[in-house]
């Protein structure tokens, strides 16, 4: 799921996903799955992101996924996860959103 911040109104779209952790650490990259459109807004293409997951050093024990979006007329990009529960039974949960 996106959303992304448009004067008139923001717009959102559903597609899914395959993503690859490289053999070297800290590196992800997401490829869109063809023909996965869930929702799919007006002059939208699928895309992937190529990044890397750190931990914030902001004593909230959240991560950050940050890297770039590599086709053409698109940008850079940073998630955060939210804090964790206290006491969460899984904590390798994250929820992810894209603003701190």
């Amino acid at each position: 799921t996106f959303t992304i911040a448009k004067k008139g109104g923001n717009v959102t779209g559903i597609y899914e996903v395959l993503g690859q952790v490289e053999s070297s650490g800290r590196s992800l990259i997401f490829e869109p799955i063809p023909d996965s459109w869930k929702e799919q807004p007006k002059n939208f293409v699928m895309v992937g992101t190529q990044g890397v997951v750190s931990a914030t050093d902001d004593g909230t024990l959240r991560h950050v996924y940050a890297g770039t979006v590599p086709i053409y007329g698109c940008d850079s990009f940073e998630l955060f996860t939210e804090a964790k529960a206290e006491g969460h039974p899984d904590p390798s949960a994250d929820h992810w959103r894209n603003s701190p």
